[in-house]
């Protein structure tokens, strides 16, 4: 009696379990999707052009890429006692004599703070323009000089000694006596 009872409400449960008869198939279709796609010429045209574009952009990275980044002629540093943005006119003497004939003068002013702050990026920045108006009232013409600075970065020497920071305080000049038109 229980094997039997045990085996009635086994198959209940089995029954319950199954999938539902699937619905009646009428045979009238619908569309689903109301969007009729676009020729796709027009898209093939538009890839060919984009194709076309970069295989030049491609060309002219290789012409780029093959010609050689000019080299300084000379590099001169100029080291800056702390906080202080202006040269001698002795510190600046032989890159003003180099920089009379040069066709490019680059100035980079770092400074030795151990992170960025307003104050060293205001030094950095007086340190590279004061040096540029120098040269230009010693005969340097203004658009052969490029200026970069930075705080708090670029260190040429460790930060952690008193020697590596005052390494540190600085405006490299880089002369450039052969130039390749740009």
């Amino acid at each position: 009696m229980k094997k039997l009872l045990i085996l009635s409400v086994a198959s209940l449960l089995l029954t319950a379990c199954s999938a539902p008869k699937p619905p009646a198939i009428s045979g009238k279709t619908e569309d689903v999707n109301l969007v009729k796609p676009k020729p796709v010429s027009d898209e093939i045209k538009l890839l060919n052009q984009i194709h076309t574009q970069l295989i030049r952009n491609q060309q002219t990275m290789l012409e780029l890429g093959t010609q050689e980044p000019s080299e300084p002629s000379q590099t001169f540093v100029i080291r800056y006692p702390f906080n202080q943005t202006t040269a001698t006119l002795h510190q600046i003497k032989p890159a003003l004599v180099a920089a009379k004939s040069a066709c490019k003068v680059e100035l980079r002013a770092r400074t030795d703070g151990a992170i960025p702050t307003q104050g060293d990026k205001a030094v950095a920045k007086k340190r590279a323009t004061k040096l540029r108006d120098q040269l230009v009232q010693y005969g340097i013409q203004p658009q052969a000089i490029n200026i970069n600075y930075a705080a708090s970065t670029d260190y040429a020497d460790n930060n952690w000694t008193t020697q590596g920071q005052a390494n540190n305080r600085r405006v490299e000049i880089d002369i450039y006596n052969t130039c390749t038109e740009e």
